[in-house]
């Protein structure tokens, strides 16, 4: 079985990188801007987890979590909340992560 995930965020970038990091490891990923959209072309038993953005328009996300556990209790829910935090400081300190990173592997060699 597929593992498959519903990721639902207002904005295009989280969208995408969530999506392409998914993908890279082994997951079907459906993803929506729209959470209307997304909610009429949702499906009952067709996906493992929902990633879901909490403040969106249109609709907030526990609303639409009330709506999809209607349809399909079992879903398992994480909100991206917190993946937009963690994405805004990758970005914003992703030479330093990568040379902490390069610094830390090589005192590792050196260890070995």
């Amino acid at each position: 079985m597929a593992r498959r995930v519903l990721l639902v965020d207002d904005e295009l970038d989280i969208v995408y990188l969530v999506k392409v990091g998914l993908e890279r490891n082994g997951f079907e990923v459906d993803s929506y801007v729209d959470p209307i959209l997304a909610l009429h072309n949702f499906k009952r038993g067709t996906y493992q987890l929902l990633i879901l953005d909490i403040k969106m328009p249109k609709m907030n996300g526990l609303d639409f979590l009330d709506k999809i556990k209607k349809e399909d209790d079992e879903i398992k829910v994480f909100f991206s909340q917190h993946l937009k935090s963690l994405l805004l400081i990758i970005r914003t300190y992703s030479k330093t992560l990568r040379i902490n990173f390069s610094l830390y592997q090589n005192q590792y060699q050196f260890l070995k």
